[in-house]
């Protein structure tokens, strides 16, 4: 069980408003910071939450920045989390939440077309960026307390390391976002913004939405994402977004990140169920979310394999589908949707 305080203090974290559109220099805001969802709480959330709930977990990155080893020793569990509390954070105005989103928000909440996959994967990056922003100030001011308080120079030195990654994960976070932000007010350049997309019949049992810094593929294959090379990290967004009569699994990367993207996603194409899919996610994504009665039914061994798994970035799937296919060899006994399309350029370009 994740300590109350630590969940709060993570909440809180998330909590600080902070409009990410203005950061990029565009000071137009107008309105209150409002609490986004991400993913969208209408028809993604709302589509595996029973009771008004969903599960999740607290972020792993933010335990270890606060020291907390504890929680990792004993085991992470899976929380009820209230729908309207999932995944929320202060992170952009309210006029530029309604003018930026509208097209799936209110207009159209299919993605029908590349630029609203683009908006999707946008989002994603926009929260990532928000949250190492945060989380950079956030850890300079723990790192300051634990000195005040004289904490051990052990605990010292590894909330030191944090702080300099956490900077440099928000310098490589900017850099990106800058990318997506010149797309956004350029709609004309689009095309720099390539995804593959996964199209399902039917409803998830896992949801998520954010971006990571892929080290392997979905197969397990180790990646050349040298930050050293001239297009620095390659980072990979993804967005669970709703279609008729079902819902994808929308992986986004900019042109000068497609040495990575590329590779990645001809890795995804070997993947044909949900099943396939959902251990890559859980590995690659912390802000994950999924049905209560779908996590209720899988036997303890398989639950403490997804969280073990959850947010650790670079293993493979294959585990954990190979765990959950020894107690359910039919697997349709557990998953809601079929796989009907995947591939790049699903959806309309306009």
């Amino acid at each position: 069980m994740i300590p109350n305080d630590l969940a709060k203090k993570y909440q809180k974290m998330l909590d600080t408003p902070m409009c990410v559109v203005a950061q990029s220099g565009s000071g137009d805001c107008q309105g209150e910071i409002i609490r986004s969802h991400a993913p969208q709480k209408r028809v993604i959330l709302e589509s595996i939450a029973e009771d008004g709930h969903v599960m999740g977990v607290i972020g792993k990155k933010f335990m270890r920045m606060q020291g907390e080893n504890k929680a990792f020793e004993n085991g992470l569990s899976a929380e009820i989390i209230g729908i309207n509390f999932a995944s929320t954070f202060r992170g952009f105005c309210k006029k530029h939440d309604n003018d930026i989103f509208r097209p799936i928000e209110f207009e159209k909440r299919e993605v029908s077309c590349k630029y609203h996959a683009f908006l999707h994967c946008y989002r994603a990056i926009c929260r990532e960026f928000y949250k190492k922003k945060i989380m950079a100030l956030q850890v300079v001011e723990t790192l300051k307390d634990a000195k005040q308080r004289k904490k051990s120079p052990g605990l010292i030195d590894y909330m030191e390391m944090y702080a300099y990654e956490a900077n440099e994960g928000y310098k490589s976070m900017l850099s990106v976002k800058k990318q997506y932000d010149h797309i956004l007010s350029n709609p004309e350049t689009i095309d720099r913004f390539s995804y593959y997309a996964q199209v399902y019949d039917g409803i998830p049992n896992i949801v998520s939405l954010g971006s990571f810094l892929p080290l392997m593929d979905a197969n397990g294959t180790e990646l050349d994402n040298d930050p050293n090379k001239s297009d620095g990290y390659n980072i990979i967004s993804f967005a669970t977004t709703w279609r008729q009569n079902g819902f994808a699994n929308i992986w986004g990367w900019i042109d000068n990140h497609a040495r990575i993207g590329n590779v990645f996603s001809k890795s995804l194409s070997g993947l044909d169920t949900e099943l396939d899919v959902i251990g890559v996610i859980l590995v690659l994504l912390e802000n994950t979310f999924w049905r209560p009665s779908w996590w209720k039914r899988l036997p303890d061994l398989v639950k403490i394999e997804l969280l073990e798994k959850l947010g650790v970035g670079g293993v493979t799937s294959n585990l954990t589908s190979d765990t959950y296919k020894m107690y359910y060899p039919d697997s349709e006994y557990h998953l809601n949707s079929v796989l009907t399309a995947k591939g790049y350029g699903l959806f309309n370009e306009v």
